[in-house]
Protein backbone atom coordinates (compact mmCIF):
# COMPACT_ATOMS: atom_id res chain seq x y z
CA UNK A 1 0.00 0.00 0.00
CA UNK A 2 2.30 2.72 -1.32
CA UNK A 3 0.19 5.72 -0.29
CA UNK A 4 0.18 4.57 3.34
CA UNK A 5 3.97 4.32 3.40
CA UNK A 6 4.21 7.80 1.91
CA UNK A 7 1.67 9.15 4.42
CA UNK A 8 3.66 7.72 7.34
CA UNK A 9 6.87 9.18 5.87
CA UNK A 10 5.17 12.57 5.65
CA UNK A 11 4.14 12.31 9.29
CA UNK A 12 7.67 11.43 10.36
CA UNK A 13 9.25 14.22 8.28
CA UNK A 14 6.72 16.77 9.54
CA UNK A 15 7.69 15.99 13.13
CA UNK A 16 4.03 16.27 14.12
CA UNK A 17 2.34 13.98 16.60
CA UNK A 18 -1.01 12.36 15.93
CA UNK A 19 -2.55 14.75 18.46
CA UNK A 20 -1.13 17.75 16.60
CA UNK A 21 -2.33 16.42 13.23
CA UNK A 22 -5.77 15.78 14.70
CA UNK A 23 -6.00 19.28 16.12
CA UNK A 24 -4.78 20.99 12.97
CA UNK A 25 -6.67 18.83 10.43
CA UNK A 26 -9.86 18.47 12.51
CA UNK A 27 -9.74 14.70 11.91
CA UNK A 28 -10.46 12.68 15.08
CA UNK A 29 -7.41 11.04 16.65
CA UNK A 30 -9.06 7.60 16.50
CA UNK A 31 -9.59 7.98 12.77
CA UNK A 32 -5.97 9.02 12.30
CA UNK A 33 -4.70 6.07 14.33
CA UNK A 34 -6.66 3.70 12.08
CA UNK A 35 -5.44 5.39 8.91
CA UNK A 36 -1.76 5.47 9.94
CA UNK A 37 -1.96 1.83 11.08
CA UNK A 38 -3.47 0.74 7.76
CA UNK A 39 -6.72 -0.40 9.35
CA UNK A 40 -8.74 1.95 7.17
CA UNK A 41 -8.34 0.48 3.70
CA UNK A 42 -10.22 3.17 1.76
CA UNK A 43 -10.23 6.45 3.71
CA UNK A 44 -12.24 9.41 2.48
CA UNK A 45 -10.38 11.69 0.08
CA UNK A 46 -11.32 14.77 2.12
CA UNK A 47 -9.84 13.19 5.24
CA UNK A 48 -6.52 12.39 3.57
CA UNK A 49 -6.44 15.82 1.96
CA UNK A 50 -6.91 17.52 5.34
CA UNK A 51 -4.20 15.36 6.89
CA UNK A 52 -1.55 15.92 4.20
CA UNK A 53 -2.32 19.64 3.94
CA UNK A 54 -1.92 20.18 7.68
CA UNK A 55 1.52 18.56 7.46
CA UNK A 56 2.52 20.86 4.61
CA UNK A 57 2.03 18.44 1.73
CA UNK A 58 -0.43 17.96 -1.13
CA UNK A 59 -2.27 14.93 -2.45
CA UNK A 60 0.19 14.86 -5.34
CA UNK A 61 2.94 14.13 -2.83
CA UNK A 62 1.24 10.78 -2.16
CA UNK A 63 1.50 9.81 -5.83
CA UNK A 64 4.35 7.51 -6.75
CA UNK A 65 4.00 8.33 -10.45
CA UNK A 66 3.47 4.70 -11.43
CA UNK A 67 0.24 5.48 -13.23
CA UNK A 68 1.55 7.94 -15.77
CA UNK A 69 -1.05 9.29 -18.15
CA UNK A 70 0.28 9.27 -21.66
CA UNK A 71 -0.98 11.72 -24.20
CA UNK A 72 -2.88 9.95 -26.93
CA UNK A 73 -1.33 10.19 -30.39
CA UNK A 74 -2.71 12.96 -32.50
CA UNK A 75 -5.64 11.86 -34.63
CA UNK A 76 -4.84 13.28 -38.05
CA UNK A 77 -8.40 12.65 -39.22
CA UNK A 78 -9.87 15.27 -36.86
CA UNK A 79 -10.46 18.56 -38.60
CA UNK A 80 -9.60 21.90 -37.11
CA UNK A 81 -13.27 22.78 -37.48
CA UNK A 82 -14.28 19.83 -35.27
CA UNK A 83 -11.72 20.82 -32.64
CA UNK A 84 -12.93 24.42 -32.64
CA UNK A 85 -16.52 23.24 -32.35
CA UNK A 86 -15.59 21.07 -29.33
CA UNK A 87 -13.63 23.92 -27.76
CA UNK A 88 -16.56 26.29 -28.24
CA UNK A 89 -18.95 23.82 -26.61
CA UNK A 90 -16.61 23.36 -23.67
CA UNK A 91 -16.17 27.12 -23.31
CA UNK A 92 -19.93 27.70 -23.32
CA UNK A 93 -20.51 24.90 -20.81
CA UNK A 94 -17.84 26.27 -18.48
CA UNK A 95 -19.26 29.79 -18.69
CA UNK A 96 -22.79 28.55 -18.04
CA UNK A 97 -21.58 26.58 -15.02
CA UNK A 98 -19.69 29.63 -13.74
CA UNK A 99 -22.73 31.86 -13.97
CA UNK A 100 -24.99 29.27 -12.32
CA UNK A 101 -22.55 28.76 -9.44
CA UNK A 102 -21.33 32.35 -9.10
CA UNK A 103 -17.70 31.46 -9.80
CA UNK A 104 -15.12 34.22 -10.16
CA UNK A 105 -14.37 35.13 -13.78
CA UNK A 106 -10.60 34.91 -13.25
CA UNK A 107 -10.93 31.27 -12.22
CA UNK A 108 -12.96 30.60 -15.36
CA UNK A 109 -10.35 32.27 -17.54
CA UNK A 110 -7.67 30.10 -15.94
CA UNK A 111 -9.73 26.95 -16.59
CA UNK A 112 -10.22 27.99 -20.20
CA UNK A 113 -6.47 28.54 -20.65
CA UNK A 114 -5.91 25.02 -19.34
CA UNK A 115 -8.46 23.67 -21.81
CA UNK A 116 -6.75 25.53 -24.62
CA UNK A 117 -3.43 23.95 -23.70
CA UNK A 118 -4.98 20.51 -23.56
CA UNK A 119 -6.75 20.96 -26.88
CA UNK A 120 -4.13 22.80 -28.91
CA UNK A 121 -0.69 22.15 -27.41
CA UNK A 122 1.20 19.41 -29.21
Amino acid sequence: MFWLDKLNQMKKKSGMTTDEISEKSKVPKGTLNKIFAGQTKDPQLGTIKAVVHCMGYTLDDLDDGSEKIEKAPADTDVSEEAILKDATEIYETVNKFAVEHNIDQKRIEKAIRILEILLFDD
